[in-house]
């Protein structure tokens, strides 16, 4: 590809080169800058912490293009409509080679460059806790309105059954309050105990409200969903280990 450019192509294949990689940064740049500042202005509030500066300059220097980029530039014909050979199109190739090499280079340095910014490792324990305690509120409320329901309606669970339904979500509570053991733990099924279809309709009511709640946090708050996904595949998980038992 390069062999077969002129002495003078190949000059001009490195300042268009240059060019194209400094634009595509600049343009990157500008527009992460300008998508972080107007998150910033919103009143949601995980988008009102979200990061500025030395982070979003990470973002922006992260821009590698890859095979798309040379599909697109090979995807130039071999000639013209009226059989000519296409004007420039080993020079389109060359460049187009030559910034995806460049900026797949330029990769490498994000994490020497997260290093000198001094880019703090992401952790997400502290809110996954917290999503988690919101998540079991919203269970207990569930089960405290089916709990009145069926008193109501003249079928009242025993005091055993409520409680086993209610202490492993008020043990994620309190994990979450005090954080003190790891919000990736797993937690040790009740659903093994129950044995009444009513006991396992209202533990699959109560995810129910957990999967509302979850989305809730990540469609009205911007949970990001980094967060949100692995939640709702626990969740998912836990209503399928019900279902069966059910059937």
């Amino acid at each position: 590809m390069l062999g077969r450019l002129k002495t003078s192509e190949i000059h001009s294949a490195l300042i268009l080169t240059a060019a194209v990689v400094a634009t595509l940064i600049i343009t990157r740049a500008v527009f992460v800058f300008a998508m972080v500042g107007v998150t910033r202005l919103t009143k949601s509030p995980v988008a009102r912490h979200a990061t500025f500066g030395r982070e979003a300059a990470i973002m922006a220097w992260a821009g590698a293009r890859g095979p798309i980029s040379g599909l697109a530039a090979f995807s130039i014909p071999l000639v013209t409509l009226v059989g000519d050979p296409f004007p420039n199109r080993d020079l389109i190739l060359a460049v187009s080679f030559l910034v995806i090499v460049i900026t797949l280079i330029l990769a490498e340095t994000l994490g020497p460059m997260a290093r000198m910014l001094k880019i703090p490792v992401d952790d997400d324990t502290a809110e996954i806790a917290r999503v988690q305690g919101m998540l079991a509120k919203a269970a207990l409320i569930r089960l405290d309105t089916a709990l009145e329901e069926f008193t109501q309606a003249g079928t009242p669970l025993s005091p055993e059954d409520a409680e086993t339904l209610r202490r492993d979500r008020e043990k994620q509570l309190l994990r979450s309050s005090s954080a003190q053991e790891s919000a990736q733990e797993s937690v040790p099924p009740v659903t093994a105990e129950l044995e009444m279809s009513q006991m396992l309709n209202l533990a699959v009511s109560m995810v129910h409200a957990e999967q509302e709640e979850l989305i809730r946090l990540r469609d009205s708050d911007g949970l990001p969903d980094s967060i949100a996904r692995p939640l709702l595949r626990e969740l998912d998980s836990r209503e399928q280990a019900l279902v069966r038992q059910i059937r």
